[in-house]
């Protein structure tokens, strides 16, 4: 119970180390859910300015490109009608641009160039940009005073397209300047169509500048403008949409191409989860590991503690039998002859139950330190099973077992080591006897099996649950139950054996159930054809 109390303290720490930290940081990661999808929202907006920016200024570089080419024209030509000739193939050349409108200083005269398959009336264009800027005079006097101090400025106006689907059209107004030779125009004005300037110049801008991880487009209530080859987008997936400076009634929308800001952050979330699941799955199985190592090694000391009583009492009982019956012949006290010999026999059988015990005890300490060491050579078992029996005979006799034998004529010889066999019996006998409480019969065979010399050890004792077969070869393993706990042992016997039937690669094969007994086979392979017995010692690591 103690142990157990004190494996729980030790558990339950290791689980708060594991689990706490992953708890918390679970908390943290969903309560930033959100301030996460704002910064990738801030991040692709602040993309959306600098590509907005970018656009809008590449816009105002060709329109004032323009500006430029119709001021020259103006100042270079003297003949209105060559001048329309350089305005007709400036417009030819800029389908962006629906008409080139000039005025007089007041604003008040028009004269509209449209290109030659324009289907819109001069006149009625003329007309109406003529009452457009009506009451513009006071800006037509700006842009000339702007003008005269060397600064052309350029005035986006906006008016009702004749096209519905263009929305506003722009009319760009600016001062062209005083020509000597024709002095009857001192403003112009490019009347632009919105969504062929936009395709035809922005679009492509628009695709050299976003990367594969962005989609845009460009809105208008009209219907959409995309971007390269892809799809138009939808309206609510967009982060946001900004004005572009010369057509404000059409908007520029961004995105994250493939997934929205909310499945960005969601994806991020599950894949930081992911990873946390997988660090918390770490973290409990190192917890457990080493709750089993830490159990494991307590288990151990406490088998060692009891393995240090156990064989203090196995020493202590030989050594109190022989001191006694020492002590009784030297004091003189035997009446006769044959009590003597009885008193001798029994200080033998007692010390060589000490030797076996602490030959042992040194074995495992040699196996342990990796310097156990045997002599193989072709032994013949049925012999070692005889003479193993002889001696023990009277000592199980004494304990009251039924002793039977039935070795297998003929058997070959194997390549082993004497006395190590001889060992691996006497613990096989030795634990028949310890684990016998009413039927106390034992008994010893050999044979052949599968290419194979055997001995086995069969007995009628209390028997082994088949979960604990395994477990009974472990150092200091001791199977739990009322006879075990009366039964003093050292818990080395079984490991010996599987030892040294490894040395010889061979096996121990054991059958047994809970109150029917068990039985144990050592099996010996034998030596190959040609090979012969082997003399050289075989050190087992």
């Amino acid at each position: 119970m103690r142990d157990k109390s004190t494996l729980r303290k030790i558990l339950f720490p290791l689980l708060l180390l594991a689990l706490l930290p992953a708890m918390f940081f679970t908390a943290y990661e969903v309560s930033n859910i959100s301030e996460r999808e704002r910064v990738i929202s801030e991040t692709y907006r602040q993309q959306l300015d600098a590509i907005l920016f970018s656009v809008n200024q590449y816009a105002w570089d060709v329109v004032n490109s323009w500006v430029s080419n119709l001021a020259g024209i103006h100042q270079e030509q003297s003949s209105g009608q060559a001048a329309s000739e350089q305005y007709q193939k400036f417009l030819s050349l800029n389908r962006s641009v629906s008409a080139i409108i000039l005025t007089d200083s007041m604003a008040s005269v028009a004269e509209a160039c449209l290109p030659t398959d324009n289907q819109i009336q001069e006149d009625s264009l003329s007309s109406l940009i003529q009452n457009f800027l009506s009451d513009k005079s006071v800006l037509s006097k700006q842009l000339q005073r702007y003008r005269q101090i060397g600064y052309r400025k350029i005035e986006p106006l906006y008016l009702t397209s004749q096209d519905s689907a263009s929305g506003q059209e722009v009319l760009l107004l600016f001062a062209l300047g005083n020509n000597p030779k024709s002095s009857d125009y001192q403003l112009a004005g490019l009347l632009l169509n919105p969504r062929q300037f936009i395709e035809s110049f922005l679009s492509p801008k628009l695709m050299e500048i976003i990367s594969d991880e962005l989609k845009m487009s460009i809105f208008h209530k009209a219907g959409q403008i995309t971007i390269g080859k892809n799809p138009p987008l939808d309206p609510a997936t967009t982060l946001g949409r900004k004005n572009l400076w010369l057509f404000p009634d059409y908007q520029l929308g961004i995105r994250p191409a493939g997934q929205t800001i909310e499945e960005l952050a969601s994806s991020r979330f599950y894949r930081n989860l992911a990873l946390l699941i997988l660090l918390d799955a770490v973290l409990i199985f190192t917890a457990i590991f080493v709750y089993r190592n830490i159990r494991r090694e307590m288990e151990l000391v406490r088998m060692k503690s009891d393995f240090v009583s156990n064989i203090s009492h196995e020493l202590r009982t030989p050594l109190a039998l022989i001191r006694m019956f020492a002590e009784t012949l030297e004091m003189g006290r035997v009446p006769s002859e044959k009590r003597k010999q009885e008193y001798y026999q029994i200080i033998g059988q007692e010390t060589e139950r000490l030797t076996h015990l602490v030959n042992n005890i040194l074995n495992f300490s040699r196996i342990e330190a990796g310097k156990k060491e045997y002599h193989l050579q072709s032994v013949d078992v049925n012999s070692i099973a005889e003479n193993v029996m002889k001696n023990y005979r009277f000592h199980l006799e004494s304990q009251g077992f039924d002793l039977e034998m039935d070795l297998a004529e003929s058997l070959e010889k194997v390549p082993g080591d004497k006395e190590a066999i001889s060992e691996a019996l006497i613990n096989l006998l030795d634990n028949g006897v310890k684990y016998s409480e009413e039927k106390k019969f034992i008994r010893l065979s050999s044979g052949r099996e599968n290419g194979s010399v055997f001995l086995a050890v069969e007995d009628q004792g209390m028997g082994i649950a088949p979960e604990n077969q395994k477990a009974i070869f472990e150092k200091f393993h001791r199977v739990s139950g009322a006879l075990v706990h009366n039964t003093k042992g050292s818990g080395l016997g079984l490991t010996l054996v599987k030892h040294i039937m490894d040395a010889h690669n061979g096996s121990i094969a054991v059958e047994s159930a809970p109150g029917k007994g068990s039985r144990f086979q050592l099996i010996f392979p034998l030596a190959e054809a040609g090979n012969g017995a082997s003399d050289a010692a075989k050190e087992q690591q």
